[in-house]
C-alpha cells in the first residue's frame, strides 16, 4: 500500500493541513436545518509539535484555528458541542457541552485549550457518541455527526475493558 501522506517539507498542505480541510468540508455542510455536532479534539502532547508543512504553527494552533473558522459558518440553529482529551477533565472533557451555538462562549473556550497529556480517544469517542445518542431520543430528528480532530494514534484501552 503506498503511503498518501506528504513527506516533502515543501509540500504546503501537510497532514494537518489536510485534516482542517477535512473538518472545513464536514462541519461547512451545517447549513441544513437539524444539525447535531459533537467536536472532539485532540489536545494532547503531541499537538504541542509544529506541523511538518508549517514549522512556526503548533498542530494544536491550526486545529484551533479552522474550528472557530468553521463554527463562525455554523447556522443558529446547530446543536454544537466540543469535547477535549485533556483539557477539561473537571467537566468530562467538554469544554462547550452540547446544545445551541453560543459563539462568544465558544470562542473563548476554544482560545483556552492547550496541548497536554495522552490520547485516550477510544473513551472519548463513546462519551461523544452517547451524548448524540441521547439528543436523538429526545429529538428523534435531524442529522447527528461526530467529528474527530487527531493528529495520531489513541493510547487507550481497548473500549471492551472499560
Amino acid at each position: 500500500m503506498q503511503d498518501v501522506l506528504p513527506r516533502s517539507r515543501n509540500q504546503t498542505v501537510g497532514f494537518m493541513g489536510l485534516q482542517i480541510i477535512l473538518i472545513w468540508l464536514c462541519l461547512g455542510t451545517l447549513a441544513l436545518a437539524g444539525q447535531n455536532v459533537v467536536v472532539l479534539l485532540d489536545d494532547s502532547g503531541s499537538m504541542d509539535d509544529a506541523l511538518r508543512s508549517n514549522r512556526r504553527l503548533q498542530k494544536i494552533d491550526a486545529a484551533k484555528r479552522a474550528l472557530l473558522t468553521v463554527l463562525e459558518q455554523v447556522p443558529a440553529e446547530a446543536q454544537i458541542g466540543v469535547l477535549a482529551l485533556n483539557s477539561a477533565r473537571e467537566s468530562g472533557g467538554w469544554i462547550i457541552p452540547l446544545g445551541p451555538l453560543q459563539p462568544v462562549p465558544m470562542r473563548r473556550a476554544i482560545q483556552r485549550i492547550t496541548a497536554r497529556g495522552g490520547t485516550p480517544l477510544g473513551q472519548f469517542m463513546k462519551t461523544a457518541a452517547d451524548e448524540l445518542l441521547k439528543l436523538r431520543q429526545r429529538q428523534k430528528y435531524g442529522s447527528y455527526r461526530l467529528l474527530i480532530v487527531t493528529d495520531g494514534e489513541a493510547n487507550d484501552q481497548p473500549l471492551g475493558e472499560l
